[in-house]
């Protein structure tokens, strides 16, 4: 092998160190040592430690010029077969390993970048185990050009699926009340529309919602869309807000309130026929602890993707039972008593940013949403899209209807049941999940049988069946009883355990 040391070309021989600037060669800037060789097989250039001890290894190591023995360096390298020091406890014997460690007390990344360039026809990062061919396409994983991951074997980790998104119905998929139904909202707090998604008003008749179909390239078929009505100048203790009540146990994890937190990142679809700046908040269910957020709606009637990342909470009082663990809070136009500054936690119970643009305060403004998701960690990922049964069953917890417009049918059935005398049919219902607590019972339609017959007992409730009762006349004791609507497909009984 020839080296080429400040301009000299000469053989080493083993055992020699060799130091000095040289020759530049193939390009190269400033290297120290030159190697070259022509051979129609492996050229290598190796280190070999010839001690099997239990601190032994064979490395080569690269410092900053503020680097040291303890920090600041990338090491590859391999550890004898006896191996056994416990003081660098990153691998263990006969290991291989690329470790980067960072210089202590400076404004560097300390990261380790594993990259390819944008010159070669693939420019992937490959990963194999247990060997590979030629042909290197049997990869354990692959970060494509394209930044899509592929893994061939099972992927483990915490709420990559499953539960990641802790908002539910995020995509306004499930109009369980409604059922696309516009609806111009009262005055009330919560009054609740989409499943899962209520409104606080603090004025009647200011805006009109419904679930309504989308088109787009983002992957979302359905949006709520909210109408102004009026040109409402908002009072200082005015509130119109679109909100989710996360119950606590599906934030128990997060740790708010303790030194552990975790931070989320919330993020969202959004479209309006207003432009500027809009704002939410996130607050807990004593509504003394409240992070206002605020983001930019720049082009007006074109969906834009924002994504808000929050540190979590370390004080405060975070429910983690069935309660209201967190609100999730869209202003659409909230008072100065409700508004604060933007990006910190205050200890006060904020509605929305100080600022926000009022989608009430222009007649006939617009503010739709879709593809809402909140998630642990510092960065939006792609939206944790759940099969609709799930997203179904997730709603029915909270609220559940028999009947009505998304049965479809006039004479839909709703339950069997029995008659247990002459003036009184008897229903025993199944709920379709365990509800958060003991449900209210509620029913309606524009021509229920029930009303005829005096109404529905509810004579016992647990969360997960009810025993209700039908009072009538002209019942054949102990024959079955099938509960149906009255030829028409509005009749419901409804179940509610909403927070």
């Amino acid at each position: 092998m020839s080296v080429v040391i400040n301009g000299i070309t000469g053989i080493t021989a083993p055992g020699t160190e060799i130091f000095g600037d040289g020759t530049a060669l193939g390009g190269a800037t400033n290297p120290i040592v030159s190697m070259a060789k022509g051979a129609n097989n492996y050229v290598q250039s190796y280190i070999v430690n010839n001690t099997n001890g239990t601190s032994s290894s064979a490395d080569f190591v690269a410092y900053p010029p503020n680097g040291n023995d303890s920090h600041g360096w990338v090491d590859m390298g391999i550890t004898s077969l006896n191996y056994a020091d416990t003081t660098y406890t990153v691998t263990g014997p006969n290991e291989s390993y690329l470790f980067g460690s960072g210089p202590t007390s400076t404004t560097g990344t300390g990261n380790l970048v594993i990259a390819t360039d944008n010159t070669g026809t693939a420019n992937a990062i490959q990963f194999y185990t247990n060997g590979f061919t030629q042909a290197k396409t049997a990869y354990a994983m692959q970060l494509d050009s394209s930044s899509n991951l592929k893994v061939a074997g099972t992927v483990s980790t915490k709420n990559t699926f499953g539960f990641k998104n802790r908002i539910i119905n995020g995509a306004m998929a499930i109009d369980q009340r409604n059922v696309g139904a516009s609806v111009t909202l009262g005055a009330g707090n919560p009054i609740y529309t989409l499943d899962r998604w209520a409104f606080q008003t603090s004025q009647a008749s200011k805006l009109s919602i419904q679930q309504g179909a989308i088109t787009n390239n983002f992957g979302f078929t359905n949006a709520m869309l909210a109408t102004s009505l009026s040109a409402y100048s908002v009072g200082s203790t005015d509130y119109y807000t679109f909100t989710q009540r996360i119950e606590g146990y599906n934030i128990a994890d997060l740790n708010w309130g303790t030194v552990n937190a975790k931070t989320v990142t919330l993020s969202f679809w959004v479209y309006s026929s207003l432009t500027g700046t809009f704002g939410g908040s996130i607050q807990n269910s004593a509504f003394n602890r409240s992070y206002p957020f605020s983001y930019t709606i720049s082009s007006a009637n074109t969906w834009t993707q924002i994504s808000v990342t929050i540190a979590g909470d370390t004080t405060g009082t975070w429910l983690t039972t069935n309660g209201i663990g967190m609100y999730v809070c869209f202003g659409l136009g909230c008072g100065s008593t409700y508004a604060g500054t933007a990006g910190s936690w205050q200890a006060a119970g904020l509605l929305t940013c100080t600022g926000a643009t009022s989608v009430v305060g222009t007649n006939g403004a617009t503010w739709y949403i879709t593809g809402v998701q909140l998630e642990v960690g510092s960065q939006a990922t792609p939206f944790d899209t759940r099969p609709y049964t799930t997203e179904l069953q997730l709603c029915q917890r909270y609220y559940w209807k028999q009947g009505g417009a998304a049965a479809g049918a006039p004479y839909q059935p709703a339950e069997i049941g029995f008659c247990p005398s002459t003036t009184a049919v008897s229903l025993f219902i199944h709920y379709p999940v365990r509800m958060r607590v003991n449900p209210s019972i509620g029913y309606g339609g524009s021509a229920p049988l029930i009303t005829s017959f005096g109404g529905i007992v509810a004579d016992q409730i647990t969360i997960d069946q009810a025993l209700l009762s039908v009072a009538g006349i002209g019942f054949v004791t102990g024959q079955v009883f099938r509960f149906l609507g009255n030829a028409d497909t509005t009749t419901f009984i409804s179940y509610t355990a909403e927070l």
